[in-house]
């Protein structure tokens, strides 16, 4: 434990310098990180990482560029530094780690990251559920935390709360903007572990929006997709457009799950081929895919773990999420993976 809070240290040092830098030569600095990142990596996860990393920033018109500078300008830097180490060292380094080396004595598959999706029900599950269930995610190296909050009557005003206490884990929220009340934005603008990604609803969520950048929040902006005509809005490029330049520095587009698999690949290859030709100032995500491609670094058979408002498990390896024949009401964690997702060799 004392080597793990000394390498942290280390690391917020690092950082805190990379971050003071970058305000005044974003290029270079950038760059030196990154080379530092290469330099120390260890593991097949990390070495992949910054060797993408290194690539990227090899093209010195690269957009992304400019996405740093506008996060590091806008961000507070304690949120920023706080949640970047948390799910840059605690999740992909540390957390990565544990995570390989329990799948090697276990011989099951481990996601390095949960998705929760909220009910706003009596019987659906709460802040306690909750607590226990991240209690024994970490115990398996889990340490970033997908929640969305789009069910009517859903209240995820407990995980700001929920966010402290698991200080160095990462959270995000996905809302509506409408959710985003105003004790809801208070207790988040206090978390630096918390990104907030709001869903645009028409114009409503500019407001809201508004007042992240003014707190210094990290945040971000979602589309959820359904069918072709919402795959074609997006991968026309119409539906960036009608953002006016407000994209953030990262767009997730997250499928429904009767959504077909011809509209998910299609969006699939389109957050791919942007993020490719660096063509944006911001960074796409297609949220299953993109969530399995970071597993598939880390572990050799990626999965994904999604646990509806009751409790149910849904769960995949390729992309689509299949309902299991399994409860974190009545079974642990660890119980639901190694039944569900044992080692294919």
């Amino acid at each position: 434990m004392e080597s793990r809070a000394l390498s942290r240290a280390m690391v917020e040092s690092v950082v805190d310098r990379s971050l003071r830098e970058i305000v005044s030569d974003p290029d270079r600095s950038l760059r030196k990180l990154v080379d530092l990142g290469n330099l120390l990596a260890r593991g097949r996860s990390q070495k992949e990482s910054f060797s993408l990393l290194s690539r990227v920033l090899e093209n010195e018109g690269s957009p992304y560029y400019d996405m740093v500078r506008r996060i590091v300008q806008e961000v507070d830097r304690e949120k920023l530094k706080c949640f970047g180490i948390n799910l840059g060292w605690e999740s992909w380094t540390v957390g990565a780690g544990r995570i390989r080396a329990l799948e090697g004595e276990r011989h099951y598959n481990i996601p390095w990251c949960l998705t929760f999706r909220l009910g706003g029900q009596p019987w659906a599950l709460g802040a306690e559920d909750y607590r226990a269930l991240l209690l024994q995610g970490q115990e398996l190296g889990i340490c970033s935390y997908f929640f969305f909050a789009e069910e009517p009557g859903a209240d995820p005003g407990f995980l700001p709360e929920l966010a402290l206490q698991f200080s160095r884990c990462a959270f995000f929220l996905f809302l509506p903007p409408a959710a985003l009340k105003e004790p809801l934005l208070t207790a988040a603008s206090r978390c630096g572990n918390l990104m907030l990604l709001l869903r645009t609803d028409a114009d409503i969520w500019r407001a809201p929006d508004s007042r992240l950048r003014s707190d210094g929040c990290l945040h971000g902006l979602y589309r959820t997709y359904t069918c072709e005509e919402d795959a074609a809005d997006i991968t026309s490029g119409g539906w960036l457009n009608g953002l006016g330049g407000d994209a953030g520095p990262a767009i997730f587009y997250v499928p429904a799950r009767s959504c077909p698999p011809s509209v998910q690949e299609a969006v699939r290859r389109y957050a791919l081929d942007a993020r490719t030709a660096q063509n944006c100032s911001f960074f796409p995500v297609e949220y299953i895919s993109d969530l399995l491609l970071v597993d598939h670094i880390i572990s050799d058979e990626p999965c994904f773990l999604s646990v509806a408002p009751d409790g149910t498990v849904c769960g995949s390896r390729t992309g689509r999420e299949t309902v299991l024949d399994a409860s974190l009401r009545s079974s642990t964690l660890t119980e639901v993976l190694e039944r569900f997702f044992p080692w294919a060799s």
